[in-house]
């Protein structure tokens, strides 16, 4: 838990991998409970990535099963950002809720876990900017071998 919860706007930035089939749900990161919840996952049924902050922010294309990934969400309302091993990102609202903590790796509550590994989580406090962001996947690429699409 966080000694202060912070809000809106901030950005999430997680590089990690699942074990699953991707008709499987893997969580890798969650709330620590079941009120302000920002999550991102895969959601096995629909084979996407999710960002969700009480809405959810989905990306279909660059899912990569079984692989490991590059994730940046940009948290800021309705103007959110959701980056999944590209540098154009899908946009519009993942809602509103703040970060009070963090579970890495599952869900709060331990019901669905990522099935693999996170090699890099970060929290930043402020919205990035595009070109931030950008630079950020470019360390998915130069240190982890992540391929980034446009």
């Amino acid at each position: 838990m966080f000694a202060t919860p912070l809000a809106q706007p901030l950005t999430l930035f997680c590089i990690g991998g699942d074990d699953v089939s991707t008709a499987t749900t893997a969580v890798y990161c969650d709330g620590i409970d079941d009120k302000n919840r920002i999550t991102i996952k895969k959601n096995g049924p629909s084979s996407q990535f999710e960002l969700s902050a009480g809405a959810t922010l989905a990306k279909v294309s660059g899912v990569k099963a079984k692989k490991f990934n590059a994730f940046v969400g940009v948290l800021n309302g309705g103007s959110s950002s959701f980056y999944v091993n590209a540098k154009t990102p899908e946009t519009g609202t993942a809602g509103a809720n703040g970060l009070h903590g963090i579970t890495l790796g599952s869900d709060y509550n331990q019901a669905t876990s990522q099935g693999g590994s996170t090699a890099l989580f970060a929290v930043f406090d402020r919205a990035l900017s595009n070109a931030e962001c950008g630079t950020l996947l470019d360390v998915a690429t130069n240190f982890y071998g992540i391929t980034i699409g446009s």
